[in-house]
């Protein structure tokens, strides 16, 4: 094929065609007789599986027997009626397997749904709880600031207090040791009215 299109490229002809055409259909030809060839053993493979089941004693009499065995008409309807047995009783537990498949469903839906109210319950109690602390956080800090404006009041008033309140000031002068020798020499003088007026 790699060939045939170097020559078709090098060389548009007719013949080029015609063998791009056969080799088409050789090729469609030959892809058809493989997938024939595979259904075929698909099929072979699936028939030899069945002949090698084993085969299922029939044991009508649903008594184990090693011998032959003879049946009239009361041990065929006899059987009949426990193969319809086995087969209702059968049906009856796959009904009940599936009934208790849906049971399963319908406790799982109301368990989740009885999680996903707890998980909004949990949430409302968290919202509310979260809002409960944050209007005591307010009013911690409301109270905070009322007791600070309160210490800040009390301190200006105290500091109004103190400054209106009037202190004897004491003055002390340096002075030579002959004005001090006059200020002992007059008593009651201009030291005792200086002391007075501060």
């Amino acid at each position: 094929m790699r060939q045939f299109t170097k020559t078709y490229t090098k060389n548009l002809t007719k013949e080029a065609f015609r063998k791009l055409t056969k080799a088409n259909e050789t090729n469609a030809a030959k892809a058809s007789i493989v997938e024939h060839c595979a259904e075929g053993l698909k099929e072979a493979l699936l028939i030899e599986k069945k002949k090698r089941r084993r085969g299922k004693k029939l044991n009508l009499t649903g008594e184990p027997s090693g011998k032959a065995q003879f049946f009239g008409t009361a041990e065929v309807l006899a059987a009949i009626a426990r193969e319809n047995g086995k087969a209702t009783k059968a049906e009856q537990d796959k009904l009940d397997k599936q009934k208790a498949k849906e049971d399963a469903k319908i406790t799982k839906a109301i368990e989740n749904a009885l999680k996903k109210q707890e998980k909004e319950l949990e949430k409302l109690r968290k919202v509310e709880e979260k809002e409960v602390t944050d209007q005591v956080r307010k009013e911690i800090r409301k109270s905070e600031v009322l007791e600070r404006a309160v210490a800040r009041k009390a301190a200006t008033i105290a500091r109004n207090a103190a400054k209106k309140a009037k202190r004897s000031r004491i003055v002390i002068l340096k002075v030579g040791s002959s004005i001090l020798s006059n200020l002992g020499a007059q008593e009651g003088g201009w030291w005792k009215r200086m002391t007075l007026k501060l």
